[in-house]
Formats: structure tokens, C-alpha cells, sequence
């Protein structure tokens, strides 16, 4: 129709974070896998799996993220119950983690939500070892805030 947009394509890179945390959940790493055994994809997965700072991102890969996080989450983030809160030693970044336990049993992967002060949020997702990493690197584990 003219006037119209194409629709927005979602990049490769959205795609492959999305099924990467999806074979960790599942528990099918890298490493099981013969032809990519020196990648384990427990230990390279960092960095947002949603930055709504990024403007980079299309309107369609955000939804296709948030509705994955969602998915995960059972709930829309503001509706999920709340493992731990964090912040940072400088006061500017705020962490809530997701108590929605993702993964096999002994492998826990939690998604959080980080924000510096004046920015939008971004969505982390992490096994619990980093999360539990979080005061030895200067965050304070907050109470809840209502």
C-alpha cells in the first residue's frame, strides 16, 4: 500500500541473543556442541539482552525482546516478584532482580533489570553466580522499596 512502511526486520544479532539464552535455559550450552567446544555460552553471555538505551534497536526487535522477557517472566516485569534489589556504591545504578528462577535444576539464570539515574532500563540476564558476585563488586543489597 503506498504510504506504508515496510515492516522492520529483526537483526541477527537480537535473534542470536534470543536463542542463545534460550539453549541456556534449556541447558544445551556451546560446549555440547563438537564444533563450537571452545565456546561455552555460560561464560560469554554478557551484557543487556534488552537496552532500551540503545538506539539502535527497532521498535519491532523491543517488542520481540520484552514479549520474550514476558514470556520468561510469566508477568510484565513491574508484575513479577522480586528476588533482590542492588545498588551501586555511587548511588546512580539500581538493580532488581527477577525472582523467576530460569534454567535446569542447579544451573540458575535470573533476568534483572539495571538503571542508571536519567536513563532507561536495561535487561540482564545472568546465572546466579553473578548476581551473588554483585557485593563483592561494590553493590549494596538494598531492601524493598514501596
Amino acid at each position: 500500500m503506498e504510504g506504508q512502511t515496510p515492516p522492520q526486520e529483526i537483526r541477527e544479532e537480537i535473534s542470536h541473543t534470543i536463542r542463545t539464552a534460550d539453549n541456556i535455559i534449556a541447558g544445551n550450552y556451546a560446549s555440547n556442541y563438537p564444533s563450537e567446544e571452545s565456546l561455552d555460552s555460560r561464560e560469554v553471555f554478557v551484557g543487556p539482552i534488552l537496552d532500551l538505551n540503545d538506539e539502535t534497536l527497532n521498535p519491532r526487535e523491543i517488542a520481540e525482546v520484552e514479549g520474550w522477557i514476558e514470556g520468561k517472566l510469566g508477568a510484565k516485569p513491574d508484575n513479577t516478584p522480586i528476588k533482590a534489589r542492588y545498588m551501586s556504591a555511587d548511588e546512580e545504578t539500581r538493580v532488581v532482580v527477577y525472582d523467576v528462577p530460569l534454567g535446569q535444576e542447579g544451573d540458575k539464570w535470573f533476568i534483572s533489570r539495571w538503571q542508571n539515574e536519567g536513563e532507561k532500563p536495561s535487561y540482564i540476564f545472568w546465572s546466579e553466580e553473578w548476581y551473588d558476585e554483585q557485593v563483592e563488586l561494590g553493590y549494596t543489597e538494598i531492601e524493598d522499596e514501596s
